[in-house]
């Protein structure tokens, strides 16, 4: 189910007295691992709310793996990799194998998908 909900009617201190909510069955919809979203509310700080929210992905990659990772985002191939790094390219492609093992995508634009979109880059 998909929900979808706006405030309808306020009173005078902008406080919601009522919402409308939308339900959509999207359960035909092929599901990935995805999930995206987006909150908005009044009084909230909305960045440091993002940060709570993304501080589970703190730790998920390590410094090296998150350098790696800018660099795939930056375009660089494996080999280009391994000469800024200093480092062999089967130690790239290591890092790399664990690096999609761990954010459960097969792709370099759904790697950089899913660290964009959990604040990992």
């Amino acid at each position: 189910m998909l929900r979808q909900s706006s405030s309808y009617e306020l009173d005078n201190q902008g406080r919601m007295v009522s919402n409308f909510s939308l339900l959509t069955d999207i359960s035909f919809i092929d599901s990935s691992n995805r999930v995206e979203w987006y909150f908005d509310a009044y009084g909230v700080d909305l960045d440091e709310f993002k940060r709570l929210i993304y501080a589970v992905y703190d730790n998920f990659f390590t410094p090296r793996e998150k350098e790696i990772i800018n660099l795939i985002d930056k375009g660089y191939t494996s080999e280009r990799i391994a000469n800024a790094l200093f480092i062999s390219i089967h130690t790239v492609s290591t890092h790399r194998k664990t690096i999609f093992r761990k954010a459960g995508v097969n792709t370099v634009t759904d790697l950089i998908f899913f660290c964009k979109k959990n604040g990992i880059i």
